[in-house]
């Protein structure tokens, strides 16, 4: 069996004392999508960045970091690895871009791997969520014994299919 986070905190005697009063959940923050204008001018600075047509809809929000829940200006784009070798050579200039626009990064958000990449921005009461996932197309056959990083090196740039969305919501 596998150790996880859950299973050893299941193994640990409880020695907890049960308390009187349940835990208080923090309800979550109300968020909605930020203004069309700025929206647009992320979707402008993503067209011209990537050079691809970016979608642009209003989306259900989730912060995973804060308990913020609600509706979030969601761009989102699909290109292959003949656009872009790797993930670096996607969130860099997307980056570069959204600094340029005045959002500063939060590194609570930050996380990546051979599979994608996460960043936060924020803006005043602003926050957007940079997502970008990298899959294998069906045709590429990666064996359970060889790391996926070896298996992204070895296909074929057209075989590295990327998802890129990005979500932005502001504060009530």
């Amino acid at each position: 069996m596998a150790l996880s986070y859950s299973t050893a905190i299941a193994s640990k005697p409880n020695t907890a004392k049960p308390s009187a009063t349940p835990p208080s959940a923090t309800p979550p923050i109300a968020v909605q999508a930020i203004q069309s204008n700025d929206c647009a001018r992320i979707q402008a600075g993503m067209t011209r960045v990537l050079k691809l047509r970016v979608n642009r809809t209003t989306a259900q929000f989730t912060d995973d970091i804060t308990p913020a829940q609600g509706t979030a200006c969601q761009l989102s784009v699909s290109t292959t690895g003949r656009n872009f070798p790797s993930i670096a050579d996607l969130i860099g200039p997307l980056n570069r871009m959204l600094s340029r626009q005045g959002w500063v990064g939060d590194n609570r958000y930050a996380a990546n791997g051979p599979e994608g990449a996460i960043a936060g921005y924020r803006k005043a009461n602003s926050l957007v969520v940079l997502n970008i996932q990298s899959s294998l197309a069906n045709s590429v056959i990666c064996p359970d014994n060889v790391p996926i990083a070896t298996c992204y090196q070895q296909a074929q740039p057209e075989e590295i299919i990327y998802r890129i969305t990005l979500q932005a919501a502001r504060q009530n």
